[in-house]
């Protein structure tokens, strides 16, 4: 009767201190590009060895139609008096956003 075969104890094919050594690289490999990201985090998403943009591009200028505040001037004036879009923020600018949507349901509750 034939022995059961041995278990492999390698990982791909490399005993435990290839692996140790394979993996300590990989860290500190990891390390310094957590050191450069954090040196560079202002150019991050820009691909160097990306294509230029093309000078003669018809979408390289957006133009955004003017468009008419619905408001009267009385309750814009009203509007701006009570909230301040510049206003510190917990929440990147979410309450601001949600304290002008309660104003604004508000004065079409009242209109109405």
């Amino acid at each position: 009767m034939k022995d059961p075969p041995k278990p492999d104890l390698s990982v791909h094919k490399q005993n435990s201190n290839q692996y140790f050594i394979m993996n300590y690289q990989l860290i500190q490999n990891h390390d310094n590009i957590l050191f450069y990201l954090q040196g560079q985090w202002h150019e991050y998403g820009i691909d160097w060895d990306g294509p230029l943009p093309d000078e003669n591009d018809d979408y390289a200028q957006v133009e955004v139609p003017e468009t008419r505040n619905p408001l009267s001037e009385d309750n814009f004036h009203e509007l701006v008096q009570t909230i301040d879009p510049l206003s510190a923020s917990e929440s990147y600018g979410a309450d601001i956003y949600l304290s002008v949507v309660s104003f604004l349901s508000e004065l079409a509750a009242s209109s109405n």
